[in-house]
């Protein structure tokens, strides 16, 4: 709804560590058009990107930077009108000359800082509220520093909230959602009336090995769902990989996705999902 366009995959960064500038490099290489990454809070440390290493990459590439679509996002310790706004600055400046002065979409990436986040007495502490983030990112889109702004991990109350004090409309939701934790009806109700894209991580069951799912059949730290009987059994059908079935499944839905590799041969075979010519049916996706 920002008027630009975003690719409906994106190569993840999380958790590359010394790893990000090659692997970044490499995911432009085969194909990748979208890179997502995300700022350290001010004074503390945030959830494992290595922006630095992206901005290497970006410098590295052949690949122009009008065909790179770079997503970064706001600590929740950095909400506030003022410091929202450093946090892009800093952004941009930390994807360096490579970015050529700009982020295509910048996401407020909690609606909250609880204490896993900001603990008591810790460096990191939001000054403001989430619609205080948004007048910042509002002001970095008056600025030129980014075209397009959004959220990551609102529920849909937290999101007409927002919308309903919004001078520019989010463009982008994100949350983690796999088959198994489908992205709830209410948000794809206020999404679908606002035109806001949703974009989902974790879509092979990173977030259940973390032991963030609710109680129930996955429940646990280990990462059950690449191995479903159900899953393993479609994919041996259709000659593919379970990871491409898991994904597939959103991409169907016309849902944007984020993806995530740390070894360099998979990363053509985590591209091959958006082949739209390879495509689940109506039966195998209900």
């Amino acid at each position: 709804n920002s008027g630009f366009t975003m690719p409906l995959l994106a190569y993840g960064t999380s958790g590359l560590e010394e790893k990000t500038s090659e692997l970044v490099l490499e995911a432009l290489k085969v194909g990748f058009r979208a890179i997502d990454t995300a700022t350290h809070p001010e004074g503390g440390e945030g959830f494992n990107y290595d922006q630095i290493g992206v901005a290497e990459a970006l410098t590295s590439t052949s690949v122009p930077r009008s065909s790179i679509f770079i997503t970064s996002k706001v600590h929740p310790g950095d909400m506030g009108y003022q410091k929202t706004l450093r946090s892009v600055e800093r952004a941009v400046d930390q994807l360096g000359s490579g970015a050529q002065g700009y982020i295509d979409l910048v996401l407020v990436h909690f609606p909250t800082c609880d204490r896993e986040f900001c603990p008591a007495n810790g460096p990191v502490r939001p000054l403001g509220s989430f619609e205080d983030a948004w007048r910042g990112l509002e002001e970095a889109v008056a600025r030129g520093l980014v075209r397009s702004i959004g959220v990551s991990n609102f529920d849909a109350q937290q999101m007409e909230q927002l919308v309903s004090v919004a001078k520019i409309l989010p463009a982008v939701a994100g949350l983690w959602a796999d088959v198994f934790h489908p992205v709830p009806r209410a948000l794809q109700a206020v999404c679908k009336r606002h035109g806001i894209k949703v974009q989902v991580f974790g879509t092979i069951g990173f977030e259940w090995s973390q032991g963030r799912g609710p109680g129930g059949k996955f429940a646990g730290r280990s990462n059950r769902l690449l191995g479903h009987p159900e899953v393993v059994a479609l994919a041996k059908a259709k000659g593919w990989a379970p990871a491409d079935v898991l994904v597939k499944f959103f991409l169907q839905q016309d849902m944007a996705a984020i993806t995530l590799s740390a070894r360099r041969e998979r990363l053509p075979q985590n591209l091959r999902v958006t082949d739209m010519s390879r495509r689940l049916t109506d039966e195998e996706m209900g």
